[in-house]
């Protein structure tokens, strides 16, 4: 927590921090606004202690490039990837305003069947639209599912794409898994 951002911080000029969402030991997670348009941003910042690793600094730089080629409407996009002031690498994206089906699951089980069917159908898009271009989430589980209420109804977002990868590569080889392990 010691290289966290308080509220109001300016990163590069271009993001106020607002709240802080969470973090692990690859990163924190911040909710911005950007600047310049005023709207809401996700910005995921890379630990100080790991910035100092080149190796996996790239590894971190790379799995954003690469997700930032998808675009689905059922998976958070990345919008783009940045150094701040104090060198560590950030990640912006698409500020997802809504709850996880975990929180979801907690105040309203059992849920409707006709609910859980269009939530797993959208769910279902966005990971052919990863695997589609090569890439597996690995971690889908109810906190990486959110749903927010739009005007055409409940929006499934598929969060945390990459992280776990990125977690692998920190815990080294004795967390990793073989191509057809399943878990």
């Amino acid at each position: 927590e010691s290289d966290s951002w308080p509220v109001g911080t300016v990163v590069d000029n271009k993001y106020r921090i607002l709240a802080g969402l969470g973090h692990d030991v690859v990163c924190t997670v911040y909710q911005a606004m950007q600047i310049k348009s005023g709207q809401l941003r996700t910005l995921k910042v890379m630990s100080q202690d790991l910035a100092s690793d080149p190796g996996f600094v790239k590894l971190f730089v790379e799995d954003a490039v690469e997700r930032k080629r998808l675009r689905h409407p059922n998976v958070a996009h990345v919008e783009g990837i940045d150094e701040s002031e104090d060198g560590r690498p950030y990640i912006v994206m698409e500020y997802v305003d809504g709850r996880s089906l975990q929180e979801i699951i907690q105040e309203k089980a059992p849920m409707a069947p006709l609910q859980v069917c269009a939530i797993t159908r959208q769910v279902a898009a966005g990971l052919e639209a990863t695997h589609a271009l090569g890439m597996v989430h690995r971690d889908v589980k109810p906190e990486s599912i959110f749903l927010s209420v739009t005007p055409s109804g409940e929006e499934v977002k598929l969060l945390g794409l990459g992280i776990s990868k990125l977690k692998e590569a920190l815990l080294g080889d004795r967390f990793r898994t073989a191509p057809e392990a399943v878990i």
